[in-house]
């Protein structure tokens, strides 16, 4: 263990011998087990959160909790993680049928089916115990959600006509999201300490306008606040002040205006505006479907108005809109995105979390693409309530596309015949970067389609090095745009380069990437999330291609921390500052991640793009890491990516939430 793990460890035994009584309720010696060896294999965040909401919340609280595993009649089952997340659920784990094989799964809500699916994700760790002929048992399921007194049930039906029910295990999500109310509460910065902290600061906060309701007025402002700054009802604009806007049937916390001012005293400069996370609350008073929000991402805020209306903003004189009617597009237009700044707690209640007015979206784009975007036009999204804003591109910037290879002239084939028959964009050339191919039929396919004036072979004679391949090529390429592309990737739509090339021709973008699917029409990539699993994994993974994923993040356009290279787009001179791919520490994996992360670093923008989409036959051609050297290699990527990556998996990946769970990419709540 590294020197942060030891001083991780001294730091959670100190615990134990501060709240011993408190400690040996809720830690059994399994979970003591597993937090031991969670620390050599996990970062320290990860660690560290998860044990202190095991104390907070007891039973079930942590990621350390034991998976629910059900035998009978011949059939095995182990659910890995049941997770509740934006109005839908995820299941996922295996199943085998010992006795004959599985004919079909559906999934049942109060014995009513609902969804159905198939076990047909490699498991590799089975086949030691079970043996090989159980190595597809894997599964993956995304449906609706039951309501809480609802029961959620498996029907498997064996091919001897048998038919077994095994009930899931249904996360309490309304306890869970209670206790991050608690949590979130109890972890506020006291008032008195905001107080001492704007003594201590030379420059005066901002006088603070409040276009509130009287109910409001009276939450936030009582004779006993004493804020450190002053703060009145609005009137009149007032430049320099920050201007609070709530709509009318907005709840807002006590502290949010306490909230805020700490927000600001962590700054150097005044920002441009300030935004936090909300939820939904019933007439009942009690809350659900909290909206945990990304940081800043003008991508994002163009495809759906994630911020919302309930915000605040610097008042500069000649903000559009009168107040309560103010977008936050509107403000993001008037000065760098950059001084746009997120508070990830829950600061204000809404009717309906998603509710949004749909003339003033529509005319707050119109005027942004006026005033920013000439050329660009306005359409709908891919999904309701959401936008497309296209930007003009210049088809005459030339784009070269690697694809590296090996034998398989089959997957080959299929990819170049999709590229030439769905492909608007003209202005490309080809490098097929062989990698010590043999069979025959690739010799000579490369020999035909090598006399094309676009296309150009080139041998790359070493062993397999994903990152170094890429290097060698891209050292080749002249031309202003490179494409990173695996050959068993498929095309079906002629838009998908032009789509890209709309925010790589932007001068702040260092990097674009597409949605993938499986054959199966299902999302095998929507971006990266880094800090999933300890590393980093793609986002909503087997969701249905049209998905709307966590508050429509599956299919809109936005920033990420990272894109798959499976197909990403780049400026090649970005590519080059970079130092490109990490050859030494990530031959294989997570050299695409590393790369984002450092384009990122260099103030560079990553993109990612629903609008560009094609399949992924993932890893048909590569393979899965089934050997001992091969997983060997991969824990070494692994660690060497939380390494050096360690103070971003600790501060947490910023189009992200820190309320959001580390286990998958479903943005589930985090326990």
């Amino acid at each position: 263990m590294n020197h942060s793990k030891w001083r991780l460890w001294l730091r959670i035994l100190g615990t134990f011998f501060r709240k011993p009584s408190k400690v040996a309720r809720h830690v059994s010696f399994e979970r003591f087990r597993t937090l031991w060896y969670a620390l050599r294999h996990e970062p320290p965040s990860l660690i560290w959160h998860n044990f202190l909401h095991l104390l907070n919340n007891r039973e079930r609280s942590t990621i350390y909790r034991s998976e629910v595993f059900y035998e009978e009649g011949g059939i095995l089952v182990y659910f890995e993680s049941v997770q509740v997340f934006s109005m839908k659920i995820h299941i996922s784990g295996w199943l085998i049928g010992k006795n004959s094989p599985i004919a079909g799964i559906d999934v049942l809500i109060d014995s009513e089916k609902t969804g159905s699916f198939s076990c047909d994700i490699d498991r590799p760790d089975l086949i030691k115990k079970y043996g090989s002929d159980y190595v597809k048992s894997g599964f993956d399921y995304v449906g609706p959600n039951p309501e809480f007194s609802s029961d959620l049930a498996l029907s498997i039906q064996l091919e001897d006509g048998s038919d077994h029910l095994v009930e899931v295990p249904i996360p309490d999500t309304d306890r869970l999201y209670q206790n991050q109310i608690i949590l979130t509460e109890s972890d506020r910065v006291s008032r008195k300490a905001i107080r001492r902290k704007a003594k201590k600061r030379s420059s005066q906060l901002p006088p603070i306008a409040l276009h509130v309701t009287d109910k409001q007025w009276n939450v936030l402002v009582k004779e006993n606040s004493q804020y450190p700054c002053k703060v009145y009802r609005y009137q009149s604009q007032h430049p320099g002040h920050l201007l609070v806007q709530l709509t009318p049937l907005t709840s807002p916390h006590p502290d949010l205006l306490w909230v805020v001012i700490d927000a600001l005293l962590n700054e150097s400069e005044i920002p441009i505006g300030i935004y936090w996370d909300e939820d939904e609350e019933l007439p009942s008073g009690k809350r659900r479907y909290p909206h945990f929000k990304p940081a800043f991402s003008l991508a994002y805020l163009l495809s759906w108005n994630y911020i919302g209306y309930n915000f605040c903003f610097l008042q500069q004189g000649h903000t559009a809109g009168s107040p309560g009617k103010v977008h936050p597009l509107t403000i993001a237009g008037l000065g760098p995105t950059g001084s746009f700044i997120r508070i990830p707690e829950v600061l204000s209640h809404c009717p309906d979390v998603r509710a949004r007015d749909v003339a003033l979206e529509e005319q707050v784009r119109l005027d942004y693409l006026g005033t920013r975007v000439p050329g660009g036009t306005l359409k709908q999204g891919l999904l309701q309530h959401t936008w497309r804003v296209v930007f003009p591109v210049d088809t005459s910037q030339k784009v070269t596309i690697i694809i590296p290879f090996r034998d398989q002239v089959a997957l080959l084939k299929q990819c170049l015949q999709s590229l030439a028959d769905f492909n608007a964009y003209e202005a490309f050339e080809l490098f097929l970067v062989d990698n010590q191919s043999e069979e025959p039929e690739t010799l000579n396919y490369l020999d035909q389609i090598g006399k094309q004036d676009h296309i150009k072979v080139l041998h790359y004679d070493a062993p397999f090095n994903y990152a170094a391949l890429h290097n060698w090529a891209i050292d080749q390429v002249t031309t202003p745009y490179v494409l990173l592309l695996n050959n068993d990737t498929e095309f079906f739509q002629a838009d998908w380069l032009i789509s890209m090339m709309e925010y790589a021709q932007q001068p702040e973008v260092g990097a674009v990437g597409a949605k993938l699917l499986y054959p199966d029409n299902s999302l095998q990539h929507a971006g990266v999330i880094v800090g999933i699993g300890g590393a980093a994994d793609h986002a909503h993974k087997h969701l249905p291609d049209l998905a709307e994923g966590y508050f429509y993040r599956a299919n809109t356009v936005q920033e990420l921390s990272a894109c798959t290279a499976a197909c990403l787009l780049l400026p090649t001179h970005i590519y080059k500052e970079a130092g490109g791919m990490d050859p030494e520490k990530f031959p294989v994996a997570f050299n695409d991640v590393d790369l984002c992360l450092t384009i990122q670093s260099m103030g560079y923008r990553i993109i990612y793009t629903p609008h560009s989409a094609l399949y992924h036959h993932e890893s048909i051609s590569r393979g899965t890491d089934r050997t001992k050297a091969q997983r060997e290699r991969a824990s070494r990527e692994i660690r060497a990516f939380r390494q050096k990556w360690r103070t971003f998996l600790d501060n947490g990946d910023p189009y992200y939430h820190p309320r959001l769970s580390l286990r998958s990419g479903h943005f589930e709540l985090a326990n």
